[in-house]
């Protein structure tokens, strides 16, 4: 299979550079109408993406709260170029939905509720097959979006939860939570973030990933967070679980999430057990209590000019489907399939948009706060075709997620899976003249 890949994605990339050169005269050129100007992107010494630069520079640094507690580790600052999107007068005038009010009421966590069923995903609220597959720590793997070759990624249906949140440079980039299923073929991996540090650790899990800055990997491996628990490709020689070698390459680096599982047993015992507080979340048929029904059949979510994607509500499935942007000066989507899937479009159950603060160290180089944050934050939930108010906290780093609606009451999830996305403070979520259709403009940090 990963040869197939291989050719496949040569074949297709020797087609983009032909076009490339034939059209445009070099095939590596971004270009954008009205800027002259550009700047080359670049992650672990590779070049990744070439993206507008402005002409001016600006200072970017942190911004941190006064007593406000940060992981123990290197103090990140640095000057770079701000990286600014082309201005476009198609955006629909903003119609603010919600309003960031810190919950001042909420100060106990959920208690784990003990295991009511052991074949009960407390995750996703479905039943298992065969409960010993609930008897291990989660794995977490991350996994590319971009360059667009890399696609169509292997496993994102597979994950119970699958984050996604901005990375720098206009792209996206996703975090999946395997635990009541596995992937064969979970992948192409990238490099770790901060926010993956803080994440596994919410959700007791093993973290495997690409490499990472050497300031975030000591984060990353140091044992306020992961520990033993991260798993590194970069160090990684065993095949399977983990297949490929270079995460910057079009054959990529995936792994197999069943048999990582099995590795890290012989490795470290207790991750041969099921994690007691990973059932605090609640899952309902039955639809949240509202007022009133919001209708939402079509989400769109826009991170920049060239990361886009839309989710369509589809009534018989009970789900919404995932739809991509299918290249950089065009606004049509394709549908974002998952080849672990046998190329079926990839769903959810949940779709979750998260007001989260995001720190600046660099361009590429950013945080969330998830255990730092400033309490209980908004939210917008989207299930069945409706929307839904509320909030969100993890502020417990020994739980998962916690969800709230307006009355700061637990949020009952749908049953099946769940897309997480973390967008700024200053991101509006606005609503367009047709009905039950969203839009979610991220506001870059």
């Amino acid at each position: 299979m990963l040869t197939a890949m291989k050719y496949i994605r040569q074949f297709y990339l020797f087609l983009v550079l032909l076009l490339g050169t034939t059209l445009y005269g070099c095939g590596f050129t971004y270009v954008t109408p009205g800027i002259q100007t550009s700047t080359a992107i670049q992650e672990d010494g590779q070049t990744i993406f070439v993206a507008p630069m402005p002409q001016q520079a600006s200072t970017l640094t942190p911004t941190i709260e006064s007593g406000a507690k940060t992981p123990e580790g290197p103090t990140f600052t640095a000057t770079s170029p701000e990286i600014k999107e082309e201005a476009t007068d198609s955006t629909p005038t903003p119609a603010l939905i919600f309003t960031h009010t810190p919950n001042p009421y909420i100060t106990a966590t959920p208690q784990a509720s003990g295991i009511q069923n052991e074949n009960l995903n407390p995750l996703s609220g479905l039943l298992v097959d065969d409960s010993a597959v609930l008897a291990r720590s989660p794995v977490l793997v991350k996994i590319s979006n971009f360059p667009r070759e890399i696609r169509p990624q292997s496993g994102l249906s597979k994950a119970d939860i699958v984050f996604e949140y901005y990375i720098g440079g206009f792209m996206n980039r996703f975090l999946a939570v395997y635990y009541g299923d596995n992937a064969e073929w979970a992948g192409p991996i990238r490099s770790g973030r901060l926010i993956d540090a803080q994440l596994a650790k919410n959700y007791q899990g093993i973290l495997v990933y690409g490499g990472a800055d050497e300031r975030v990997n000591a984060v990353i491996i140091s044992e306020e967070f992961l520990g033993d628990r991260a798993i590194d490709t970069r160090y990684f020689s065993s095949c399977p679980p983990i297949c490929g070698t270079d995460t910057h390459s079009l054959e990529g680096v995936y792994v197999d999430t069943a048999m990582m599982s099995e590795w890290a047993f012989m490795v470290e015992s207790d991750l041969h057990q099921r994690p007691g507080n990973l059932d605090t979340l609640n899952h309902s048929e039955d639809l949240p209590p509202a007022e009133d029904l919001v209708e939402a059949t079509e989400i769109e979510v826009i991170i920049s000019v060239i990361c886009r994607s839309k989710w369509i509500y589809d009534p018989l499935t009970v789900s919404y489907l995932r739809w991509e942007e299918s290249d950089d000066r065009s606004e049509e989507y394709i549908a974002s399939v998952d080849v672990a899937a046998n190329f079926l479009q990839v769903d959810t159950q949940n779709i979750l948009i998260l007001f989260a603060d995001y720190v600046v160290y660099d361009a590429m180089l950013h945080d969330i706060r998830i255990h730092y944050a400033d309490g209980v934050m908004p939210a917008i939930f989207f299930r069945n075709g409706y929307q839904f108010k509320g909030y969100w906290s993890g502020l417990d780093p020994s739980m998962p997620l916690q969800f709230y609606d307006t009355d700061f009451a637990p949020y009952s999830l749908a049953p099946g899976k769940a897309w997480v996305v973390f967008v700024t403070p200053d991101s509006e979520i606005i609503s367009s003249d047709a009905p039950g259709t969203w839009q979610v403009n991220f506001a870059r940090p």
